[in-house]
């Protein structure tokens, strides 16, 4: 099973052009695209939204562009791979991911791109 996290605008709506807009996350097993659960954000802040997603373990999270220290928790603290899909429903968000149509989410809104640990290289 892989699971996926898609973070949308709202219950049934579509994924969220930011990060911080996500009301509501879905979780897919992208290779059945069978439903696994759903998280309602509720009053959660940014941060911890961020490590409530983490703390069920989804290999990616769909989303748009992410704030700095949401993207810190899941790409840098769980090594969770975010990808681009704003404005996308959930199932055609995951069919595009797993069809490597979904651009990957390198760095957090306003940082540098590259996030490799290593030195800068091109993509």
């Amino acid at each position: 099973m892989i699971k996926i996290a898609c973070l949308l605008n709202k219950k049934n709506g579509r994924v969220a052009g930011l990060f911080r807009e996500a009301n509501h996350a879905v979780f897919i097993d992208a290779e059945t695209s069978r439903f696994l659960m759903e998280l309602p954000r509720g009053g959660m802040t940014d941060e911890e939204f961020a490590l409530r997603l983490a703390k069920e373990d989804p290999e990616a999270v769909i989303t748009g562009p992410i704030e700095r220290r949401p993207f810190e928790i899941l790409a840098e603290r769980y090594g969770i791979t975010r990808y681009d899909g704003r404005g996308c429903r959930t199932g055609e968000a995951v069919r595009l991911m797993n069809a490597y149509a979904l651009p990957i989410i390198p760095d957090f809104i306003g940082g540098t791109g590259c996030h490799s640990g290593e030195v800068c290289h091109e993509h």
